[in-house]
């Protein structure tokens, strides 16, 4: 665990061409997987990045905005803690490539806060294009 980047206000992005049905797919088991903390691992259902503001990655100045190259393939809780009631679990992402980031679950920005919310409040996805980014990813390659 130790030395491994560390993404800060993190989120997952989704690649217009994988489409919405991908994005529904991957948040609503995510969501799942971040709700329910006696889940340890899970294994990403289809096809998304990580991205977030990076601290410790050799090739990045601390503070960089980063995205994972390769896609995610697995999301693990790898220490478990609470502050305040507020889960605070270290996870980490690997990537197909092997490529391994950690962040802290509650560390999420707030496009991913709201995709998941509306998932965990039962309201569903929203489709609008663009809904989930920040002005600074609109009209890049993500939904």
């Amino acid at each position: 665990m130790d030395n491994l980047p560390v993404l800060k206000f993190w989120q997952l992005y989704f690649e217009k061409a994988d489409g919405y049905e991908n994005r529904q797919k991957i948040v609503t088991r995510f969501a799942k997987f971040w709700k329910d903390r006696r889940e340890i691992e899970l294994d990403v259902p289809g096809k998304c990045k990580l991205g977030g503001y990076i601290s410790g990655h050799p090739d990045f100045k601390d503070g960089d905005n980063y995205f994972t190259v390769a896609d995610v393939k697995t999301i693990k809780r790898v220490d478990r803690e609470c502050i305040c009631g507020i889960p605070h679990d270290l996870m980490v992402a690997t990537t197909t490539t092997g490529e391994k980031i950690s962040f802290y679950s509650d560390d999420d920005n707030v496009y991913m806060f709201m995709m998941l919310s509306d998932l965990i409040h039962g309201r569903g996805l929203n489709e609008s294009p663009f809904h989930y980014l920040a002005p600074t990813h609109r009209g890049k390659s993500f939904i």
